[in-house]
């Protein structure tokens, strides 16, 4: 169970995709789409995985691109 009592409905990991004891099946996640167009993942990413995440990120080097008018990114 992750902070605020809520099982991660699907998890990524360093190793691959988990399904955790109490997360709701495919096709929940499926109706529920269905129902709300929309579906909350909570906990998405493994603690391990975000923290690696982010140390990269801090790491990279970005640079400024641009998209005339419309749109600006890094």
């Amino acid at each position: 169970m992750t902070e605020g009592g809520h099982h991660p409905v699907l998890q990524l990991t360093r190793t691959g995709v988990a399904w955790p004891v109490g997360g709701r099946s495919l096709a929940g996640l499926r109706d529920e789409f269905e129902r709300s167009h929309a579906v909350q993942l909570r906990s998405l990413l493994e603690p391990s995985l975000l923290t690696w995440i982010q140390q990269q990120i801090e790491r990279g080097t970005f640079f400024p691109k641009a998209h005339g008018e419309a749109a600006a990114e890094l």
